[in-house]
């Protein structure tokens, strides 16, 4: 009896869990720069559930100034040292201590409370590395170019790499479905995760990275009901969605507004990019052309079932039997929903899928990006037989 009720007691707080943790819980930021800043601090520390608290703000600054003082970096050990170090931290800060400058953050799902510099200057730090690779100009394009992400797998990539890269302070991320035991092989969430929102999840891995961030979750994935508000505000589209009916209204909806598309698919060891310029080319047909008008209805017909989608997945990428990886490609597609249960996904690959498609997106983003177009980058093709390659050509030159 007692076993009995205990496992009731474990569901029952399961169950109590699950519903807590997939509540939208915004960060609170405390601005430490009104005149009632430290009241409202003090107020919140009474009320909130802190567990920890991190402070690593002189830190920062000293990153900051190494930043623009490079060549202090290699001269002196530590900033105590550089005569005009205070100096530059009251210009940046004026003469309050320095917990009374930049912003407390408190984050609900993990009880942490986490203090960073001010907007500007954190953005600055974050993407000081960025310097050179990527220039101030190009910067503030990608930073102030706002992207939709739609389907949370492989987008978890695309929208977490955009976020790393310093781009899109403001990001419409929509997934209804949960994180599951299967999803662990490709996106960045352990098995204390599962069952949460996918949109959730990915929110809060964006504001613990940046708190300024100004992100809209649409928790019930894109919808009739919700696509117009997916699309208010954005410039872009990552499409991510595995749902084919979903993904020609996306399509539809980015072609009628003219907003370029991005899709990244993480086919085996390689991706498969397409990118629709409906900026640029507002009557090109949908998936450049790979599906037909017929291809379309029947994806729209009431009839329509998932398993339907195998030969459309053949067509989105490339499987016409011509290679051994088409032909490969094939005989996946034959097994999916016979002895697979879904397509085979790898961890590398979505990941690298999300950095392909995040360097379009900044591209675009900068007035440079590739038009409409569909690519396939095959690491077999590029590393493998490439090296096979060349160490048969050693072997002769030896």
């Amino acid at each position: 009896m007692a076993e009995f009720e205990l496992g009731q007691q474990l569901a029952i707080k399961a169950a109590q869990s699950k519903d807590i943790h997939n509540q939208l819980s915004p960060v609170e930021v405390f601005r430490m720069d009104g005149e009632e800043s430290c009241e409202d601090l003090q107020r919140a520390i009474g009320r909130l559930e802190i567990r920890e608290v991190v402070d690593e703000y002189p830190s920062m600054l000293e990153e900051v100034y190494f930043s623009r003082h490079a060549t202090d970096k290699y001269r002196y050990k530590t900033t105590e040292e550089i005569p005009s170090y205070k100096s530059f931290v009251s210009d940046l800060l004026g003469d309050k201590p320095l917990w009374e400058t930049g912003a407390w953050v408190f984050y609900p799902w993990n009880g942490k409370l986490v203090h960073f510099l001010p907007e500007d200057l954190h953005y600055e730090l974050r993407t000081s590395r960025n310097n050179d690779a990527v220039l101030p100009a190009e910067q503030d394009k990608f930073r102030k170019f706002n992207v939709g992400v739609a389907g949370l797998s492989i987008g978890q990539a695309v929208a977490y790499t955009v976020s790393i890269g310093g781009g899109s302070n403001k990001m419409n991320l929509a997934d209804r479905d949960t994180i599951s035991g299967t999803n662990t092989n490709r996106i960045r969430a352990g098995f204390d995760s599962l069952g949460l929102n996918k949109a959730v999840y990915l929110s809060r891995l964006v504001y613990e990275l940046n708190p300024y961030a100004q992100l809209t979750v649409f928790a019930d994935g894109v919808t009739e009901v919700n696509i117009g508000q997916f699309f208010e505000g954005i410039n872009a589209l990552a499409d991510e969605v595995d749902d084919f009916p979903t993904k020609v209204r996306l399509l539809e909806e980015a072609r009628f507004r003219r907003i370029p598309v991005v899709r990244a698919a993480d086919i085996f060891d390689g991706v498969q990019l397409d990118v629709e310029r409906y900026d640029l080319h507002p009557d090109q047909p949908l998936f450049n052309g790979k599906l037909d008008k017929e291809d379309i209805k029947m994806i729209m017909s009431p009839a329509y079932s998932p398993r339907e989608m195998v030969p459309l997945f053949l067509k989105l990428n490339d499987g016409n039997g011509k290679d051994q990886r088409s032909r490969r490609l094939q005989r996946t597609a034959s097994l999916m929903g016979v002895s697979l249960s879904g397509a085979p996904q790898l961890g590398g690959t979505a990941f690298m899928g999300g950095a392909i498609a995040s360097y379009v997106l900044r591209r675009i983003a900068c007035g440079e990006g590739p038009d409409s177009c569909s690519i396939r980058i095959d690491l077999d093709n590029q590393v493998t037989r490439r090296t096979r390659d060349e160490h048969r050509y050693l072997r002769r030159v030896v």
